[in-house]
C-alpha cells in the first residue's frame, strides 16, 4: 500500500497499530500475558492469516492529472479511505515468499475488486482491478526501490519481514503507562480453529480512559517513529517528518481492543474498533477516521501450503508508480 496524502493516513494506520499496545495492564497478569504474546511474534516464521477490516480515513488523494490512468488509479486509492476489506494468505519470511487474496469493497458496498498478491524473495507481484486482466500481474522488484532521500523505501524485503517485529516494538511503548482496570479477561477459554484453546483479552476506550490513551499516543509518536524506521518500514524522511509535524491524534468515541492468545503464548488474533481524529499543525480543522479490523493467526511455524505459481510474464511496475500522486 502506498500512501501519499501527507503522510496522514499512514498516521491515522499507525494511530491503530499504536493503540494495540497502549491499552494492557490487569490487576490478573492480562498485561503480562499480551506482553509475552506480542514478543513471541519474533519468534514466528512461517504462518497462514485471515482477516477483515471497515475503513473510512476521510478524503482520499486527488488524481495527479487527467489522465485514464491516473484517474482509474486515484479511485483505487480511495478504497483505503473508504472501503471493507478481507482477505487471506500464508507466508514464510525465510526465504521470503507470500500469497494472498486480498478483497475491497469500495463505500462498504455489495460489489467487490480482488487484489491476488504474490512475494517471492526481492520481487512483489500484484493484480490490480482496471489495469489488469484476470491472471495478469505487475512485479516489482522491491530490492531497487529507493525514496527521494536515497533510503531505503518502506515496501522493501525487510520492511515486509520486520511488520511484526515493528508491531510488537510499538505495542510495548505503550504498554507501560497502561492501567489495570481498563482490561477484561474472559471467563471461558475460545476453541481456536486448529483444535486449541485460546484466552480473549479485550480493552475497552470509554469517556474515562480515551483522553489518558490519546495522551500517550501522542507521547509516544517519535518512538514509534524511530521504531518503524528502524525495521524499514517508514523511511527517515518520513519519520522525521511525522516527528516534526505537530500532528496529534485523538479518541474521539468508544472503542475496544481484543486478543486473543493460545496456551502456547502465540497471538492469535488481534482487533480493534476505534474512532479518531488527526490534525497537523498546518491544517485548520482535524479530519475523523473510523477503523474496524480483525488478524487471524493460524499454523504457526509450520511450512505453508503455496497455490499460485509464480506468474511469468509480469509487467513492470514501475509505469504504476510514475502515475501515484507525489505529494
Amino acid at each position: 500500500m502506498i500512501l501519499s496524502k501527507s503522510g496522514k493516513a499512514a498516521l491515522a494506520c499507525m494511530a491503530a497499530a499504536l493503540v494495540f499496545s497502549g491499552c494492557a495492564k490487569t490487576p490478573h497478569h492480562e498485561k503480562e500475558d499480551v506482553t509475552a504474546a506480542l514478543a513471541k511474534l519474533g519468534e514466528v516464521k512461517q504462518y497462514t492469516f485471515s482477516g477483515n477490516a471497515a475503513i473510512d480515513w476521510g478524503t482520499a488523494p486527488a488524481a495527479k492529472d487527467s489522465s485514464e490512468t491516473s484517474a482509474l488509479l486515484a479511485s483505487l486509492m480511495a478504497l483505503f479511505s473508504n472501503s471493507n476489506w478481507t482477505w487471506n494468505g500464508a507466508v514464510t519470511t525465510e526465504p521470503m515468499r507470500l500469497e494472498a487474496e486480498y478483497k475491497a469493497a469500495p463505500g462498504g458496498g455489495q460489489q467487490t475488486l480482488d487484489f491476488p498478491m504474490i512475494v517471492n524473495q526481492n520481487v512483489l507481484y500484484l493484480s490490480i482491478p482496471y489495469l489488469n486482466k484476470s491472471g495478469e500481474y505487475y512485479s516489482f522488484d522491491m530490492s531497487k526501490w529507493t525514496s527521494s532521500d536515497g533510503a531505503k523505501a518502506p515496501l522493501s524485503l525487510d520492511g515486509l519481514k520486520n511488520t511484526d517485529a515493528a508491531v510488537a516494538q510499538i505495542m510495548s511503548l505503550l504498554l507501560t503507562d497502561a492501567k489495570s482496570g481498563w482490561f477484561a479477561k474472559a471467563k471461558n477459554p475460545i476453541d481456536l480453529a486448529d483444535g486449541k484453546k485460546g484466552q480473549s483479552i479485550t480493552m475497552s476506550i470509554t469517556d474515562k480512559n480515551r483522553g489518558e490513551v490519546s495522551d500517550q499516543l501522542n507521547k509516544e509518536l517519535p518512538a514509534i517513529a524511530d521504531s518503524l524506521q528502524k525495521n524499514g518500514i517508514m523511511t527517515a524522511a518520513q519519520a522525521e517528518k511525522l516527528k516534526s509535524g505537530g500532528s496529534q491524534i485523538a479518541l474521539s468515541g468508544p472503542g475496544e481492543l481484543s486478543f486473543i492468545i493460545d496456551d502456547a503464548g502465540y497471538l492469535r488474533q488481534m482487533g480493534l474498533i476505534l474512532d479518531m481524529t488527526t490534525k497537523s499543525a498546518s491544517e485548520a480543522a482535524a479530519e475523523a477516521h473510523h477503523i474496524e479490523y480483525k488478524q487471524e493467526y493460524d499454523a504457526i511455524n509450520q511450512p505453508p501450503t503455496f497455490t499460485k505459481e509464480i506468474p511469468t510474464n509480469a509487467k513492470s511496475f514501475d509505469e504504476v508508480l510514475k502515475q501515484l500522486p507525489q505529494k
